[in-house]
């Protein structure tokens, strides 16, 4: 197969792909889009990313709070590399953080404290926030058959 036939060949499939998913170059190129041309939200959703401080994580949380205007909650293991997160590229955004291991029960603890503290209405009736989106950025790489997982593990 020559470049030129490669070149042919994928190009097609790309085309393909644009057929069957004619949004994919909405949410390919987002970068030279306004948020207008994008899915909306209401205006101060409220959000958690876990594992918001680094790679795709961050990239949600900034997108999240500067382009959709939410209220966003995340969490690092790492305190420094939250602090300058919250200090540099989300200041002046409506971002929150909290040190916290969401593979501990400690940790998804403290996580949920943190967000009944921002998102819970406070027993004040005409405030009844909730939570409305939730991105699970962070995981696990245990192998083990499923029946031998204990709760440490989860």
């Amino acid at each position: 197969m020559t470049s030129k036939m490669r070149r042919a060949t994928s190009d097609s499939f790309f085309l393909l792909i644009v057929i069957a998913c004619p949004l994919l170059p909405l949410v390919v190129s987002t970068a030279s889009l306004s948020s207008s041309l994008l899915w909306q939200l209401p205006k101060g959703s409220t959000a958690i990313v876990t594992g918001g401080t680094k790679g795709i994580g961050n990239a949600i949380v900034t997108m999240l709070a500067s382009n959709f205007g939410c209220r966003v909650l995340t969490c690092s293991r790492s305190s420094e590399d939250l602090d300058k997160c919250l200090q540099g590229q989300w200041d002046g955004l409506n971002v929150e953080g909290i040190v916290a291991d969401v593979s501990t029960s400690s940790g998804r603890e403290a996580l949920i404290k943190k967000a009944k503290e921002l998102f819970g209405n406070n027993d004040n009736e005409e405030e009844d926030e909730c939570l409305d989106i939730l991105v699970n950025n962070v995981g696990a790489n245990i192998r083990k058959a499923t029946i031998d997982y204990s709760l440490e593990d989860t």
